[in-house]
Order: C-alpha cells, then structure tokens, then sequence
C-alpha cells in the first residue's frame, strides 16, 4: 500500500527548525564550521579559493535565510505517493508515540521516489533522544541491536535478516582522500550536507497519518531532470568513492552526471591518482565491485566516458569498453556451474594484467577475495593460441585463460563468440563425468584431456557420445558409487 507524502513543511516549524539548527547557519558559521582539516586541503588540491561559490546548492542564500527558504518550499508544496516499507512504518509509529522525531534521509528516499526497491541500508537520523528510544527498543522481540558507537550509530537486524541504521547527526573529515580520520556530532542541517549527491539529501518523516519530505538542495529536481549533482564541488576529490557511486547511479538509474560533475569527475580522476592511493581500501572495494557488478552494457561506455578503472591502478587506462563489452559477452555465454560472478570475471581481468604480488596486495587492500589467474607466466610462448590454451590449461582455470586471452585478442567479438562456444562445451567439464561415476584424480584429468582434443577436432560432437566413448576406452578405471 502507498503512503501519501507532502513536500511542504512541517507543520511545527518551531521543531523542525530545532532540529535542524539554524542557528550554526551564518556565512562565517559555513566558513568555520564546515570548511576543516581535509576539506580545506580538498579545496587546496583542487586549486578553490572562493570557498562560496563552491556549495552546489540553490539559491544557497535563501537557504541561510530561514523566511526565504520557508516561502520556497511552501510555493513548491504539492504531495505524492511511495511505497514505505512495513519495517520502517513499524520504527516511525514506535518514536511517535515516545515524541522522538526520526527522519529518513540518504539512498531510501531516492529510491522510494523514483519507485524503485532499496537494496541498501535504511538511514534514520535521530536528533534528539536517541539513548531514550533505544531502551524502549531493548524490550522489541522483533530485532535485535548492534552499536556501533564510533559512528554514532545504532543497527537494528530485523528477523528476516534485513536491517536499519539510527543515527545521530554527524560530520565526516577525511584526510587523505577517502579516509574518515575523524566523526563528530553535528547539526542535522551539517549531517544532510554531508552527504554526497543532491537526490541523497532529502528527508521524509511521518506527521498525523501522513508524511512530510523536505528537499533542501534541489535533489527533488535533479531527479525530475534525471541528473547527478554533487552537494560540494569537492566532493570527488574529498571521498574518491563518490566517483565509482556517481556512475554507478548513472547506470543503474538511468541518470546523468550534470555537465559540471562531469568536469569536476574527470578532474578528480586527474588529480586524486598521481596524490594518493589511501582511498583504496575495503569501503572502495565494495563499491568498485557493486559497479563491475550492473547488468548493464552501459558500463562499458561508462569505461571510455569516465576512465574510472586508472583509479584502482594505472596500468588500467589502457582498458577500454570495448574490452570490457568483449568480456561480459563471453562471460555471458560461459556454462553456468563454471563462471565466476559478473563483477570477478571483470576483477580477474584487471589483475591478470598485473604482476602476481602487485595483484595480490591490490586485492587485499580492496579486501577483495579474488582467486589470482597467473595469464602472463602461463602465457610465456606469446604465439600461443587459444587452441593450444583450451588443450594444455589446467581444467580449473581453462575458463578465466581463455575469457582473459579472447578479450585480450584482436578478434572482433563474433569471432571471439564463435571460438569460445566451439571450445568450451558443458560436456568436457570434469563435475559432469564425477556425476556419471568417475573419481577425481589423474586418471579423470587425462580423460577430459582426450576428451576436449577429441571434440575440438569435431570426433565428438555432443555429451552422450562424449560419455560412450569414456565409457568404452576407460572402463575399468571407472567408480561406481
């Protein structure tokens, strides 16, 4: 059932007003109170002097000003409907009654506005009285809660495994890019500009039956207009990750990066790479691998628009879409119970094209767990073919050898289709003859061998006379069990 949501203000201004905190919003309180530590050294990089100019908010004055952005929001006021979860109707009607004022902010809203499922984390901002709530809570059978006090942040796990986050208003420094050296208590104005991108920062809460949603920097409009805008012009160079999310968004929300984020991007892209590496950790490899992982051809284009891949190494650069279209349409064709997952047939691509220590120590500081594919050393006889590859690979990785030497060929990618359906036929994987009766062992890795040459030279042509002709020459090496 769909909820009605009013975009207008809530009725108690006073209150929203308090909770908000206007009062840390004056020009020199912008200054001071949200230009420290690394977001001046962010500014710094990016060669920013006019710190001003560089919030990307509408009519930032009206914002300050409470009256204007007041007579803003009441001129715009009409109401909609979304989809809320029962979870978070649940939570919401529990802090009514105690008087404790939660409002969603961040990627649900987004979501639930454009009437798509959220994936992700439910993020409650809790103002005030967040200790009084929680021990009400303590007694609910219907989830269970983790602290997590370093972040000021409470985790509720419901029983069906899916969860939501109650925080308190805070502000992230990061120094060097992409790490949080320091969280504090904030505003809740300072906590929603924060956030990374316009359509991230709005706020919806319940009021008499009904719920509010407050839109304070136009994300509302960008995603009318079906765009990505940054709430600071910094942002991508401050957290790096923001650049793999912001074209994650554009392919999987079917949005653009306004022109000038687009310009901002590609100069973060320039400056984060040769300045620091320090964002590459755990945080960026969940991102990085969320974004390998879109079921999308936009992605591809998304590799030649946006060279994001030289953020993770820059030996990447030379990694185009087209390379990337290749392999995703070989994958695609790879037998089910023998490929890896959409975005590690991709990571395994990246690494082969390094050396095997370089590899491993990138992949751990993603915290990615990635079996290494060491293509180069087995690849030593550069005139190799892929006939030679699918004859003499080790069964376990003949797969990822010859996806990674198709994409890297230059074979158009029918030709690359053809031989890669010719080669690798279900009938030959080894899980298949354990299935009928064989024991793993030599013996079996012999079998398939003369199995796939003899296939390969068209003696075999499907899986019953693959398994006759195993039958007849390797009977009594045979297991029954």
């Amino acid at each position: 059932m769909k909820c009605r949501v009013l975009i207008q203000p809530y009725p108690d201004i006073n209150q929203l007003e308090e909770d908000l905190d206007y009062q840390f919003l004056s020009s020199e309180g912008i200054t001071e109170g949200f230009l420290l530590g690394s977001d001046i050294r962010a500014l710094q990089l990016l060669n920013l002097k006019d710190y001003h100019n560089y919030f990307h908010l509408p009519e930032f004055s009206q914002i300050i000003q409470k009256q204007g952005f007041w007579k803003k929001i009441k001129a715009n006021s009409k109401s909609i409907k979304v989809k809320i979860p029962e979870k978070v109707k649940m939570v919401f009607n529990l802090a009514e009654k105690e008087g404790v004022h939660l409002y969603l902010v961040g990627g649900a809203v987004r979501d639930l506005l454009l009437g798509r499922t959220h994936r992700e984390e439910w993020d409650l901002v809790v103002p005030k009285k967040l200790d009084t709530f929680l021990s009400l809570l303590k007694t609910d059978q219907r989830f269970k809660i983790k602290h997590y006090p370093d972040y000021y942040t409470v985790n509720l796990r419901f029983t069906d495994n899916s969860s939501l986050d109650l925080a308190r208003p805070r502000y992230e420094y990061y120094s060097p890019p992409g790490k949080v050296n320091k969280i504090n208590r904030a505003p809740f104005f300072q906590d929603l500009l924060r956030r990374d991108f316009t359509i991230n920062s709005l706020v919806l809460f319940p009021e008499n039956g009904s719920y509010r949603l407050v839109d304070m920097f136009g994300g509302l409009e960008d995603l009318k207009k079906r765009r990505i805008r940054l709430l600071r012009a910094y942002g991508f160079m401050e957290d790096p990750l923001r650049i793999l999310r912001a074209i994650r968004y554009a392919v999987t929300l079917d949005l653009r990066l306004a022109k000038r984020e687009a310009n901002l991007l590609e100069d973060a892209i320039k400056k984060v790479i040769p300045y620091s590496d320090s964002y590459l950790d755990a945080r960026f490899g969940r991102e990085l691998k969320l974004l390998l992982s879109v079921k999308t051809e936009n992605l591809a284009e998304m590799v030649d628009e946006h060279p994001f891949l030289g953020l993770i190494d820059s030996r990447f650069n030379t990694v185009n879409g087209e390379k990337i279209r290749k392999l995703i349409h070989l994958w695609e064709i790879t037998p089910e119970n023998s490929k890896p997952s959409r975005g590690d047939v991709i990571l395994l691509f990246l690494s082969s094209l390094l050396e095997r220590e370089t590899a491993d120590n990138l992949l751990r500081k993603l915290n990615l767990k990635i079996k290494y594919v060491d293509y180069e050393n087995f690849m030593k006889n550069k005139d190799m073919t892929v006939e030679q590859i699918f004859l003499k690979a080790p069964l376990k990785v003949i797969n990822n050898l010859i996806l990674i030497y198709l994409t890297k060929s230059d074979y158009t990618l029918e030709e690359c289709q053809i031989k890669y359906q010719s080669l690798l036929m279900e009938y030959i994987k080894a899980e298949e003859l354990i299935k009928s009766g064989f024991s793993p062992g030599p013996i079996l890795e012999q079998i398939i061998r003369d199995v796939k040459f003899l296939s390969y030279n068209g003696y075999l042509t499907s899986w019953e006379e693959a398994l006759k002709y195993v039958k007849n020459s390797y009977l009594k090496h045979k297991k029954f069990f």
